[in-house]
């Protein structure tokens, strides 16, 4: 049962196609060094192609510092020199420039997926870093939302409901769209930063069934819902994707 179980994985991400991706803007930690206490962690965030690098951490005396570089994101892969800064606007106090004082050398960074990646700091060996996760997503996700599917039927959109049930690492979607049906997707999800990432099967009003896979099931400040969803029908290996947009 657990072999099954596991090549019926295998399959679902086998038969998606390769996702493109984008690290999640936002703070990041190192995976090894997560236990509940202060420690040192980095932000990041990507415009237009172009990533900036914050690191927030400690001297070897233990007074805090901070590194700052920036530069091309290109085949999910980041490099630049770090840049140290003093002497700038205390808190309070009058503002002034702050001035670059050293550099500790250069930064690398590889992306796996949006969330999750290595480090290399200077003097330090590759670290697996992840996007830090402080909020419950799903409960913001366990709802109805009203919206458009793209990329299913003869339209280029379809009027549709969303309609959630999301715990403790179950989701259950009916998606009912106005002309071309109902999908119920059953599965499992995972955090995902910002974000939930499912995988299970999905039945739909025309029975036709299959396996899913499923990124960025997120909502933002405004309460928009989005989604893309991979489905696999039962008899054939080529993807349908489909993204979801829609308002509670």
């Amino acid at each position: 049962m657990i072999f099954k179980t596991v090549l019926t994985l295998i399959g679902i991400i086998l038969a998606v196609p390769a996702l493109a991706f984008s690290p999640q803007s936002g703070i990041w930690v190192i995976d090894s060094e997560i236990t509940g206490k202060p420690g040192r962690g980095m932000q990041i965030d990507v415009q237009d192609g172009v990533l900036v690098f914050t690191y927030f951490g400690y001297k070897a005396n233990g007074s805090p510092t901070f590194y700052l570089g920036s530069g091309p994101l290109a085949n999910n892969s980041f490099q630049a020199i770090l840049s140290e800064y003093g002497n700038g606007t205390a808190v309070g106090g009058v503002f002034r420039d702050a001035a670059e004082i050293g550099s500790p050398g250069a930064v690398s960074l590889a992306f796996t997926s949006s969330t999750k990646g290595t480090m290399t700091l200077p003097g330090e060996p590759e670290k697996s870093i992840s996007r830090g996760t402080f909020s419950d997503i799903s409960r913001l996700i366990n709802r109805t939302f009203a919206g458009q599917t793209y990329g299913i039927g003869a339209f280029a959109s379809d009027s549709t409901l969303f309609k959630f049930q999301v715990g403790n690492g179950v989701m259950k979607l009916a998606r009912v769209a106005l002309f071309t049906g109902t999908c119920n997707f059953d599965g499992t999800y995972t955090t995902a930063g910002a974000t939930l990432n499912a995988i299970g099967t999905y039945l739909c009003s025309d029975l036709s069934n299959g396996t899913f896979q499923a990124t960025g099931i997120s909502v933002d400040d405004n309460g928009l819902y989005t989604a893309t969803f991979y489905r696999t029908p039962a008899n054939t290996s080529t993807g349908i994707k489909e993204v979801h947009s829609g308002m509670p």
